[in-house]
């Protein structure tokens, strides 16, 4: 059986949350749901449904903080999606 060893890359570490997002690709597509299972300054991994799929870069708006990231799709597991940062939109929250 082979082991497959996780290497650790980040030069900033992700904290572990249990938050909720809402991926927006664009006027014409539809808003997705997402779970943010860690995060940190530079980027976060998104737990999305395996049969959805995302533009290169797209906004991700965290209810929480309140704050819309615009994000670059970094790599992708099944549903498991690692995203990097790139900027923070303003005035870009969602209506309703």
């Amino acid at each position: 059986m082979e082991q497959r060893l996780q290497v650790e890359r980040r030069r900033i570490m992700r904290q572990a949350v249990d938050m909720h997002g809402k991926i927006l690709r664009g006027d014409s597509l539809p808003e997705s749901i997402c779970s943010i299972r860690n995060m940190s300054m530079m980027g976060a991994e998104l737990r999305v449904g395996a049969d959805q799929t995302f533009p290169e870069e797209f906004l991700l708006f965290v209810r929480v903080d309140g704050r819309t990231y615009r994000c670059r799709q970094h790599w992708r597991e099944g549903t498991r999606l690692g995203v990097e940062f790139i900027g923070i939109e303003t005035d870009s929250a969602p209506r309703g």
